[in-house]
């Protein structure tokens, strides 16, 4: 913090005339006012930097979360894989079925055709 009144007795101490020294004051005190920050400043920048901080965290500690989620080219490659392979399984189970219901129709249709002509 600026001392005014010691810096007063310094300039007249000096041999400066206190009119001349108070307003050496006023010129240093206007410009101290102005350009340098308060220890309230400085205390309101440290929380707002501190709050900062723990925002990036947060994102930081968010983003973690999200990447450990996230499924690699690997992960992707097995899933096609398995997908193809039980997408093959099921044709083949399909094709089965298909053949045995077509199996049945025919041996329907066979013994609707052995009774209707005997």
């Amino acid at each position: 913090m600026f001392n005014s009144l010691k810096y007063a007795k310094i300039l007249e101490k000096a041999g400066l005339p206190r009119d001349q020294a108070e307003t050496h004051i006023q010129i240093l005190s206007d410009v101290i006012g102005e350009e340098m920050a308060t220890k309230d400043d400085i205390k309101s920048l440290k929380f707002d930097i501190s709050k900062i901080k723990s925002n990036i965290s947060r994102v930081e500690s968010s983003v973690s979360k999200i990447e450990s989620s996230m499924a690699t080219k690997d992960d992707i490659s097995r899933l096609e894989s398995k997908t193809a392979y039980e997408l093959q399984a099921l044709e083949h189970r399909m094709t089965l079925k298909l053949g045995g219901l077509m199996a049945a129709f025919l041996a329907t249709g066979l013994t609707a055709a052995k009774l209707l002509f005997i």
